[in-house]
């Protein structure tokens, strides 16, 4: 995957190249189960699957979906010293 960004947050602990190198085998994976087509339908489109997919996990798991991703931005907080773009 070519990288569009090449400007990054600051990173604290120095680990959000691995966190991001996580999440890209997560979708690769996600990608392989399901046969979608990242060039074709974008990684947008993928990402929107994925997400309305762990929607559907937590609603079957008694997990609250939009408490989940306040605790993720929380942390996405911390591993940029609050300056990341996804604010």
């Amino acid at each position: 995957m070519t990288r569009l960004n090449t400007s990054f947050p600051p990173d604290p602990d120095n680990q959000n190249e691995d966190r991001s190198k996580w999440a890209q085998a997560a979708i690769q994976t996600f990608v392989d189960i399901t046969g979608l087509d990242t060039e074709a339908d974008g990684f947008d489109t993928t990402l929107s699957d994925l997400l309305a997919d762990i929607a559907h996990f937590c609603d079957r798991n008694d997990l609250s979906f939009h408490d989940l991703l306040d605790r993720a931005q929380r942390h996405y907080q911390a591993e940029t010293d609050g300056k990341g773009p996804q604010l």
